[in-house]
C-alpha cells in the first residue's frame, strides 16, 4: 500500500528539506526536543540529556571547545529555540506520509495503525507492549510505534525505549522475515543516539543479524539499516 503520489512527493521535499544549523545538538547530531543554553561565552545550546550526561563526566569541560573552566558549568533552558523548533516539526510533520520505512519499504505507520485502536503514546508504553506481545502483529505494531516515538525530534524518548526494555525484543524480530523489516527500522532510529544504546544493541547482538537482512536481496529494510 502506498500513499498519493501527491503526498509522496510533498514527503520528499520535506525529507531533502535542510535542517537548520542551529537546531542540531553538536552532541547528538540531531535535531533537538529540549534545547538549554550551556552557561558560557559562547552560548552554545544542546540537547538537555546529552549535556546533562556529557557534564556529568566532566563537569568542567566545554563539550565543544574543550576549553576548562575553573567553575562547574551549569546551562538555561531555551525556550524561544525549543518553540521555533516545535513549529518548525509540526510543519514538517504536516506534509508528510505519516512516516514509515522510506521508499523501499512496503509499509508506513499510517497502514499499520489505520485499522487499530493501537496507539502508545509514550516509547515507555510502546516497548511494554513490544515486550508482552504475543504475535508477530503486536510485536510489529509496537515495533512500528517506537520507530515513529524515537524520531529526531524525541531522544528522550530512546533512552525511555532503551530502559524499558525494547532492544532485546527488537534484535529476536530480526530473525524472522515477516518482521525484520520494521524491527530494522526502530533499531535504526534508536542508534541515531549517544553511547548507552548503541552500545546495547550491539550487545544484545544486533549487528550478525542486520549484516544478514543487508545481504538478502529480498530485504527491502536494506536502504534504511544501512544509513546507521
Amino acid at each position: 500500500k502506498r500513499p498519493p503520489e501527491k503526498k509522496q512527493d510533498q514527503a520528499k521535499t520535506m525529507c531533502s528539506e535542510e535542517v537548520p544549523d542551529d537546531f542540531v545538538c553538536c552532541i547528538t547530531r540531531e535535531v533537538m526536543c529540549d534545547p538549554v543554553v550551556l552557561n558560557t561565552e559562547v552560548g552554545r545550546s544542546y540537547e538537555r540529556a546529552a549535556l546533562e550526561e556529557q557534564l556529568k563526566r566532566s563537569p568542567y569541560l566545554d563539550p565543544v571547545t574543550g576549553k576548562r573552566h575553573s567553575a562547574k558549568l551549569t546551562f538555561t533552558p531555551n525556550r524561544a529555540l525549543k518553540n521555533t523548533i516545535a513549529n518548525w516539526a509540526r510543519r514538517k510533520e504536516a506534509t508528510s506520509t505519516g512516516g514509515g520505512g522510506g521508499e523501499g519499504c512496503s509499509w508506513t505507520f499510517a497502514d499499520v495503525f489505520s485499522t487499530t485502536n493501537y496507539v502508545p503514546r509514550t516509547a515507555t508504553e510502546a516497548a511494554k507492549r513490544l515486550v508482552n506481545a504475543e504475535d508477530a502483529g503486536g510485536r510489529t505494531r509496537a515495533a512500528a510505534a517506537l520507530a515513529g516515538l524515537c524520531d529526531n525530534f524525541a531522544p528522550e524518548n530512546k533512552i525511555e525505549a532503551r530502559k524499558a526494555g525494547a532492544i532485546r525484543p527488537l534484535v529476536d524480530m530480526l530473525k524472522f522475515n515477516d518482521e525484520n523489516e520494521v524491527a530494522a527500522l526502530a533499531l535504526w532510529k534508536l542508534s541515531r543516539s549517544y553511547g548507552d544504546t548503541r552500545v546495547a544493541i550491539t550487545e544484545a547482538g544486533a549487528i550478525p543479524l542486520l549484516v544478514d537482512i543487508l545481504a538478502s536481496p529480498s530485504s527491502s529494510s536494506s536502504s534504511s539499516s544501512s544509513s546507521s
